[in-house]
């Protein structure tokens, strides 16, 4: 018995020192910064993409950056230009399955980006078509498994079909107490999560946690603090 006691007890040392001498061994981790030396036009980023090339994609303050690992591209809005980007402080971006790369803007609507090109086609809120995006500040996009856009906005849930090219607007309230610019807090959704049961997306709104029904169109559940 104190035969095995002591076998184990020279067994856990042995054990504990190896472990020591692996953290030693480590490397620190390095952070190496891309600042306006390195040639960044704009160090307010609000989002970062990796698109299927290997591009780097920014969301600035001062419009869209594409990065590949050697020099900076920057993507900013002309006014004389309706091909350009429609507004310069990008919050968010992402490329679907087909490689389109979407952006949404602070202000300036939801952008569609073309590669050969490289000019944007824009989406703006209309109040007199229902069928347009509701609101032109986009806080996030996510495709589903269906191929559809989802669009976080301060006013609402947007689905965007790509093959019709028409927004459909979902309130995630039905009495909403609206703030002084007109927009409800509850409707200020910020994420989109997509469940791995794919009828139902997960938001993260202006009033806790949402869960969505994509097939009913409708919240089934909120879970706040």
């Amino acid at each position: 018995m104190r035969l095995v006691i002591a076998f184990t007890t020279v067994f856990f040392w042995l054990l504990l020192a190896c472990v020591c001498v692996s953290f030693a061994q480590q490397k620190p981790v390095k952070f190496e910064r891309l600042t306006s030396e390195q040639g960044l036009p704009q160090s307010v980023v609000y989002s970062i993409m990796q698109d299927h090339k290997g591009f780097i994609w920014l969301g600035t303050q001062e419009g869209l950056i594409r990065y590949d690992g050697y020099n900076f591209v920057s993507y900013t809005h002309d006014p004389l230009d309706s091909t350009s980007l429609s507004e310069n402080r990008v919050l968010c971006v992402v490329e679907d399955k087909a490689g389109t790369i979407w952006v949404g803007t602070g202000n300036g609507g939801l952008n569609r980006f073309d590669r050969t090109t490289n000019t944007f086609t824009s989406f703006h809120a209309n109040p007199a078509d229902p069928t347009s995006i509701s609101s032109n500040r986009i806080y996030y996009i996510l495709e589903d498994k269906q191929g559809m856009l989802w669009i976080a906005t301060d006013n609402g849930l947007n689905k965007f079909d790509p093959t019709t090219k028409r927004f459909t607007c979902y309130k995630t309230v039905e009495n909403p107490t609206n703030d002084k610019a007109g927009n409800s807090s509850a409707d200020n959704i910020r994420a989109i999560v997509e469940d791995p049961d794919s009828t139902i997306l997960w938001l993260g709104t202006g009033k806790g946690l949402k869960k969505f029904n994509k097939a009913t169109g409708t919240c089934v559940a909120t879970y706040q603090h």
